[in-house]
């Protein structure tokens, strides 16, 4: 009896929390719609949100992140030939490493670790400034006024991290790309003009169109998570930073998830021809 009576709180506990999950999606994805809606209804009319707004968070959210987005992508694009050249040197294939390199950066490092660094710096943004702004009921004063929230505060925040992310993942990639080429010459003694053709053979638009299809991918799923998270703080301030702990893990769970189904639709759609 007292074993029944157990496994049946487990199970209803576990129920309890299938359930919470089901309905926390479902709330997600409602604000989620409304947001994109929002986002591409706001390009025509101007009352939804300012166009100052946008062009605010674009700045935010792109301009301010080049310097470390070159950092890092150098530094990425350096250890990566450091890491492969001398394996493949053993055997002859040193200049091998750029068609490695250059899938590797296009196709996953570029976009996935631009977002984690979009993350980090933009999402948790999201976050903490929506989340300040219900603590302190400036939410409910928009909606008083008559103002949608979700149109004036959180759409354009989706729409800016779409064209940063997009943007950063293209600098990201040069400049990865170029401090490797760069690394490899200089160090490992490999001609330019044979890196230059290896990568070529190896990488085409499609890899760098799959990674920048990524990127704004990765965006939405960031900016959406995060801005949701930013709306639904309830309490006080100590909420908010939980909030946006809570919105940076879920965004880096979502996305390297995000980056295996993506790879592996890419995949299945390459074996089935339907991708070069």
């Amino acid at each position: 009896m007292k074993i029944a009576t157990t496994l049946g709180n487990t199970i209803e506990s576990m129920g309890g929390s299938f359930t919470r999950a089901m309905e926390g999606v479902g709330a997600w994805w409602y604000f989620s719609v409304k947001a994109c809606s929002y986002a591409v209804l706001g390009l025509v009319r101007p009352r939804i949100y300012p166009r100052a707004d946008l062009v605010r968070q674009v700045e935010m959210a792109g301009a301010r992140s080049i310097p470390i987005i070159l950092l890092i992508s150098a530094l990425i694009g350096m250890t990566l030939v450091a890491t492969t050249s001398p394996t493949l040197e053993q055997y002859g294939g040193t200049r091998f490493v750029a068609g490695l390199v250059g899938l590797s950066i296009t196709r996953t490092l570029g976009p996935v670790l631009t977002a984690i660094i979009f993350t980090g710096r933009v999402g948790a943004a999201y976050t903490a400034e929506l989340g300040t702004m219900k603590v302190s009921d400036e939410l409910l004063a928009l909606e008083t006024m008559g103002i949608s929230s979700i149109g004036y505060l959180a759409a354009p925040r989706v729409l800016a991290g779409a064209f940063a992310l997009l943007a950063l993942t293209v600098i990201f990639d040069l400049c990865a790309l170029t401090s490797a080429l760069l690394m490899c010459t200089m160090q490992f003694g490999v001609d330019q003009q044979i890196y230059m053709d290896v990568t070529h053979a190896f990488v085409d638009m499609w890899d760098l169109g799959f990674g920048m299809f990524k990127g704004v991918v990765f965006s939405l799923l960031i900016s959406m998570i995060a801005c949701y998270k930013g709306f639904n703080v309830k309490g006080s301030g100590l909420d908010v930073g939980r909030a946006t702990m809570e919105s940076v893990v879920m965004c880096l769970v979502v996305v390297i998830f995000a980056d295996f189904v993506l790879s592996l639709v890419f995949n299945i759609a390459s074996n089935f021809g339907l991708v070069p």
